[in-house]
């Protein structure tokens, strides 16, 4: 075909048929780096979160629609039975279930060899508001005849005392708006769920953003788990934080008196943000200003429990020892979270989580101590 054939042609088709190459070019590439990530970097996966998988590890719950072993009725009246209640931390978001501090805290208990014997439930939910842990219990919880029942709290919790507005409560112009604005989201979702190329650079490129100082976590949200620090900004008023702490205090204690009324013994368990630890970047890499803090969710969560006489451990100064050993040097840096997270932990930080439980338990005279 001549120069003169192609540019007799009009401008719309030459346009349309370099806009197809384009494409197509755009699609090969597309293909040939989905398949590399697939096949030749798989660890890609840890960043894939679905309905069906977290963190590139299938999600199977049990009749119970927990993400743990089915439960066994018959349990002997002579052993121990733990249930952890808790949010997507205790869940184990992002990690194997067998890595989660309910598997990790019913491996180490089995491993006493004591004659008793242990059973830890995973109890942990994809939610941060109480009345499902009021609902689990009602369903299941109670009729397993647990023990101990340990709350595992973070600053989420907080924000989860807020129940959204129904949809159908909403006028329909609202409904129409929400809709559309829902629209990028999903397309999100589905990217995020489905393709690794579009997770691998969708997170360089946040991680990026967030390294360069370019972007900061935003702080007007009252849904996340920025919330429940009551960060010093025009969105979020110190009276409604305080008042949503206090809303969360009497849930704890409605939860409490229904454990004790069964003669089952109740703990709490606070689980701090990676910011916490450091304001080093690499532990806040959201680049979240620690002089806008208000409240420590740990302090306040500690204030709920001894008001209510319920035994309280909070992780923070223990992962912070912890941190502090790896910056000296004394042993290999580990992250404790889950890569770019501020709030779910990695395997190590739920070890260490069902160490300091397993003390907590023996403490509270709930597990035996060693003869």
């Amino acid at each position: 075909m001549t120069n003169n054939d192609q540019t007799s042609r009009p401008f719309w088709k030459q346009a349309l048929r370099a806009l197809a190459w384009d494409l197509l070019l755009v699609a090969v590439l597309a293909s040939a780096s989905e398949l590399s990530l697939r096949f030749l970097i798989p660890s890609v996966q840890s960043l894939v979160y679905t309905k069906d998988k977290t963190g590139g590890h299938p999600v199977v719950l049990n009749s119970a629609k927990l993400r743990d072993e089915e439960v066994s009725p018959d349990f002997p009246a002579d052993g121990v039975r733990i249930i952890l209640l808790g949010n997507s931390v205790t869940f184990g978001s992002g990690i194997a279930v067998e890595d989660a501090f309910a598997g990790r805290l019913d491996a180490l208990l089995k491993l006493r060899h004591d004659g008793v014997k242990y059973d830890v439930i995973n109890g942990g939910g994809q939610g941060d508001a109480m009345q499902y842990y009021f609902s689990l219990l009602d369903d299941h919880g109670f009729g397993f005849n647990p023990d101990a029942v340990a709350l595992i709290l973070t600053s989420n919790h907080v924000a989860g005392q807020k129940l959204p507005v129904a949809v159908g409560q909403a006028k329909n112009k609202d409904q129409l708006i929400s809709s559309i604005k829902r629209i990028p989201f999903e397309a999100h979702l589905f990217l995020f769920g489905n393709f690794y190329t579009y997770v691998a650079f969708d997170r360089l490129i946040r991680q990026s953003l967030f390294a360069a100082g370019l972007t900061r976590e935003s702080l007007n949200r009252t849904d996340n788990y920025l919330y429940g620090f009551a960060v010093d900004v025009p969105a979020v008023k110190l009276e409604k934080v305080d008042a949503d702490y206090d809303e969360l205090a009497r849930s704890i204690l409605e939860l409490k008196r229904r454990l004790e009324s069964r003669g089952i013994k109740f703990l709490i368990i606070a689980i701090p943000n990676r910011f916490e630890l450091s304001n080093l970047r690499r532990d806040n890499h959201r680049n979240v200003p620690l002089d806008k803090i208000r409240i420590l969710p740990g302090r306040r969560f500690k204030r709920i429990a001894e008001q209510n006489g319920i035994p309280f451990m909070d992780m923070l100064p223990v992962f912070k020892a912890k941190r502090r050993e790896m910056l000296d040097g004394k042993i290999s840096y580990d992250p404790l979270y889950v890569t770019f997270d501020s709030i779910h932990l990695n395997p190590t930080g739920h070890r260490l989580v069902a160490e300091s439980l397993e003390q907590m338990l023996i403490a509270n005279g709930i597990v035996p101590r060693k003869k």
